[in-house]
């Protein structure tokens, strides 16, 4: 539901206290704003005299200024003195119509019940009511060379109520939205039938060689003609006027008059100009359906469903039905691209007594979802109420999406006027501007959606998660979390975002009204790093209504996402972005943080050569071990370490950690080190080095031994080996080194401990370490695992050997055969 904060809306009074007395055409509006400075200017057609103006009541015209709520209206000057002799000013009503085109143009104010007089103090003495309007600069002054000062169509006409001489010029007047034309309504004229008159107020258009354009008159502004104007007598048109392009056709302008009185019931009429002539002429009519209901009183055209054709709304504030129920009724009629023909209105009813209808106001698309809406003024319900009602893409909702209640404000015949499509505050929101038949003017500044105490309670909710995507993929993953905080690991990944899921639910489902409410000038507001900063965002879904806008500065350190205003209650918007920060006015800000770990790709991977090693032969002693062959078979390992990323200089100097199977669980040797060499590195400096050789063998060579063991066992630090860890720091490492360990295969220990096994496995593990680097410096693939198979001689070799035995014998037997040794 929309409504209004009582805390945003304004009440403007006149230093003294002067009745505002609004038009009852809010189609001419009783108050509009202009522009640079902003101002509300307000009619009070009972304001009394000027000094020199010979009266005692003559009404006027109200400056207020909204950059400053607490100052009172000031009264323009303007028809500041009277010439007795022909005109008389009192209760002339003027203010009785207030109407602009807008930032830079003219006002237009009326006065329908100024007094044209002849013969005065004679027997002869005349007074005609034709009325008149004055058309003002925007800095509120008369410029003739600008056409403004006084316009008055009727004067020097035929004098006579069956004429002219009732003329009440200004009950309505308007501009066209193209500002081409300046239009009145004179509901007096020709019996009051009326008429409805345009005339060209631009000049501007000379230039384009438009020197003849009008003016256009119902009943011709050439032949005035009654017969040519299309209602009967007492109809009272141009009582209310509207116009725009796109009501009968796309490039024609149409006039759109209301005669509340035509036939009994009321009627709207459109008008179209006819070409050749001077003269408005009838296109179409609606008739009102109620015996005394003032169809017509007032008409606004508006694009209810944007569809690119003007719809028309009507009120008719004096309808009623025998039950009583209604006191007034507001009419939809929704075009069909031109043709009216058919056409069945949509009916609102107003309560009892209520007068609804009497105001009828196109006020903009106060909700942003791309369809304008109407207010309907109701000033004799209660203390009089203004109705909020939203168009669709199927038209008007029925229901009112607001309703704003005179009481609030103390304020009387609250809705006898309304002005909208206007945005006071700057937030990108129309505001609504209602008069009253009293001494104040209630601004509302609409926020929607609020709640019946009139306050936004919102109940904002940011969830986040961060998530990346590696290489060309377009499908981001989320990251893993540790001890409940996302781990955002830098390495390959392409790019890295944050998946921000906003929410506006109420938090109690039990209670919906609690909070919830629409939140207005809602913002996503993301600051980046200076080492990560923004090139992107991607919306993930949102308010079907809405989408996502966002702009970042220049430098990428701050990026900003409009949610909507308002972001809407039960809407939800997710998008990917890095650190951001929610805000609404009067909310804290919400900061999403991750662990950074940089990820080092280091990679380490090993082997053995040869893979496969024999043993066997005799048992010595350790005392009796003089060189590395007495030892047995040479065994080297070989760990190559690979940096696939950033270059280790800023982080320290990585580490390969081995752990070496020195001994068997009984404290025999397993692998005797004899030497560590390196490759693409500087002079490796292993620790400890009472490791390697510590019983300083002569180094002899690099035989490999045939023979070896066998049943099958694994021996690894886990299991049977006792291991000590060996440190070769990797100086000067870059991309690529290669550390090799030169041992020795005990052999004793397997003829005494293993002669029984037929495999034997003794695992060699290594890892990277880097000791220098932060806590969140991670490494990868860090541990190599190297295996060597050690078996007793195969039975496949002693089988070999046999027959080598016996075939050898059998050679020898055979010489000595030949040679007669026998």
């Amino acid at each position: 539901m929309w409504t209004c904060q009582t805390s945003s809306n304004m009440v403007k009074t006149p230093p003294d206290s002067v009745a505002f007395l609004f038009s009852n055409i809010p189609s001419t509006y009783s108050f509009k704003l202009l522009c640079f400075p902003c101002r509300l200017l307000v009619g009070a057609p009972r304001e009394k005299a000027f000094p020199a103006q010979q009266a005692n009541r003559t009404g006027g015209l109200y400056s207020c200024d909204i950059a400053s709520p607490n100052t009172n209206c000031l009264r323009v000057k303007f028809d500041e003195e009277t010439d007795p002799r022909t005109e008389s000013k009192e209760d002339q009503w003027m203010g009785v119509t207030v109407q602009s085109q807008g930032p830079g143009g003219n006002v237009v104010t009326c006065a329908h019940r100024y007094e044209k007089r002849q013969y005065v103090n004679t027997v002869q003495e005349t007074r005609d009511i034709i009325g008149r309007c004055y058309v003002l600069s925007q800095d509120l002054t008369i410029k003739d060379d600008m056409d403004n000062g006084v316009w008055s169509f009727c004067d020097g006409r035929l004098r006579g109520h069956e004429k002219f001489g009732s003329c009440q010029q200004g009950v309505a007047a308007t501009f066209t939205r193209d500002y081409h034309y300046i239009v009145f309504g004179a509901p007096g004229t020709y019996n009051w039938k009326g008429v409805v008159r345009a005339e060209q107020k631009n000049q501007t258009f000379y230039d384009l060689g438009i020197f003849d354009d009008g003016p256009y008159e119902v009943g011709d502004e050439s032949r005035q003609d009654k017969n040519l104007v299309p209602v009967p007598a007492n109809s009272y048109l141009g009582f209310s006027l509207d116009s725009g392009k796109g009501i009968v056709s796309q490039d024609e302008m149409t006039f759109v008059s209301g005669a509340p009185r035509a036939n009994h019931s009321g009627a709207v009429v459109l008008l179209k100009k006819e070409k050749n002539q001077r003269a408005l002429s009838l296109e179409h009519m609606f008739e009102g359906e109620g015996l005394a209901s003032s169809f017509g009183y007032d008409v606004a055209v508006v694009d209810l469903n944007s569809d690119g054709w003007q719809d028309i709304v009507v009120g008719a504030p004096q309808y009623f039905d025998r039950s009583g129920d209604i006191g007034g009724a507001v009419y939809i009629y929704m075009n069909r691209q031109g043709n009216w023909a058919g056409v069945k209105p949509l009916r609102l009813n107003g309560t009892t007594d209520s007068m609804f209808g009497l105001a009828v106001e196109n006020v903009g698309d106060i909700n942003q979802d791309g369809y304008p809406d109407i207010a309907v003024g109701a000033p004799y319900d209660g203390f009089g109420k203004v109705y909020i009602y939203h168009g669709s893409k199927n038209g008007i909702n029925t229901k009112p999406a607001q309703i704003l209640d005179g009481e609030k404000t103390n304020t009387n015949f609250f809705g006898y006027s309304i002005a909208g499509n206007m945005d006071l505050d700057k937030n990108s929101y129309p505001d609504v501007a209602v008069g009253s038949l009293s001494d104040s003017v209630n601004v509302e500044f609409l926020k929607e959606g609020c709640g019946e105490d009139n306050e936004c309670h919102s109940n904002l909710k940011l969830q986040y998660r961060f998530c990346t995507r590696e290489g060309n993929e377009d499908r981001f993953t989320y990251l893993p979390l540790e001890n409940g905080m996302p781990v955002l690991v830098l390495k390959d990944q392409k790019d890295i975002a944050l998946e921000i899921t906003v929410t506006n639910n109420p938090s109690d489902v039990k209670n919906p009204q609690k909070d919830g409410e629409d939140a207005y000038e809602a913002k996503l507001i993301a600051n980046f790093p200076d080492s990560l900063t923004y090139s992107a965002f991607r919306e993930m879904r949102s308010y079907p209504e809405k989408q996502l806008t966002c702009g970042a500065n220049q430098n990428g350190s701050q990026a900003e996402c409009e949610l909507g205003n308002p972001f809407k209650r039960n809407s939800n918007v997710s998008c990917t972005y890095f650190t951001v920060v929610v805000r609404s006015p009067n909310l804290t800000p919400i900061t999403a943080s991750a662990k950074v770990v940089l990820e080092l790709l280091l990679s380490v991977t090993g082997v053995a050569k040869p893979s496969q090693v024999y043993f066997g032969g005799n048992i010595i002693g350790e005392s009796a071990v003089k060189s590395e062959d007495d030892i047995g078979n040479l065994i080297e390992y070989e760990f190559r370490v690979t940096n696939l990323g950033r270059p280790l200089k800023t982080f320290g100097t990585a580490s390969l950690d081995i752990q070496w199977p020195k001994e068997i669980s009984n404290g025999k040797w397993l692998l005797y080190l004899m030497k560590i060499d390196s490759k693409g590195l500087e002079k490796v400096s292993c620790q400890p080095e009472g490791e390697i050789n510590s019983l300083r063998v002569i180094t002899d060579g690099q035989a490999f031994s045939l023979f070896s063991e066998r049943k099958y066992k694994t021996l690894s630090c886990n299991m049977n080996a006792r291991c000590v860890d060996i440190k070769c720091p990797l100086k000067g490492f870059d991309s690529k080194a290669s550390i090799v360990l030169r041992s020795r295969l005990w052999n004793s220990t397997f003829l005494e401990e293993y002669s029984k096994m037929n495999y034997l496995d003794i695992v060699v593990r290594a890892s990277i370490s880097v000791p220098a680097a932060a806590k969140n410096v991670k490494l990868t693939n860090e541990v190599a695992q190297v295996v060597t198979l050690y078996t007793g001689v195969p039975w496949w070799i002693i089988a070999v050997a046999i027959l080598a035995g016996i075939l050898m014998l059998a050679l020898l037997v055979f010489l000595l055969w030949k040679v007669s040794f026998y």
